[in-house]
């Protein structure tokens, strides 16, 4: 079976994504929750550089949408714990 269209374009997106996974932790310019280290990307940003969850899930990338909803789960732990 060919590929579609827009899964050759969807491929091109993540190989070049890959190249920019970032190594260090920091927060999320997006969303303000932090990045852990290989689960995001980095981009050259007003002479600095700056962190951003992965557009898409999988292969180890984390979304905003699953880092918010990994904080609310976390929260509701530790409200349980107390």
């Amino acid at each position: 079976m060919l590929p579609t269209i827009a899964q050759s374009i969807d491929e091109r997106i993540q190989r070049k994504l890959n190249v920019a996974r970032n190594q260090y932790p920091g927060l999320c310019y997006k969303c303000c929750l932090t990045v852990a280290p290989g689960t995001g990307h980095f981009e050259r940003h007003a002479g600095g550089w700056r962190v951003k969850h992965g557009i898409y899930p999988g292969d180890g990338r984390v979304t905003c949408a699953e880092a918010k909803a990994n904080a609310l789960i976390q929260a509701e732990k530790e409200h349980e714990l107390r």
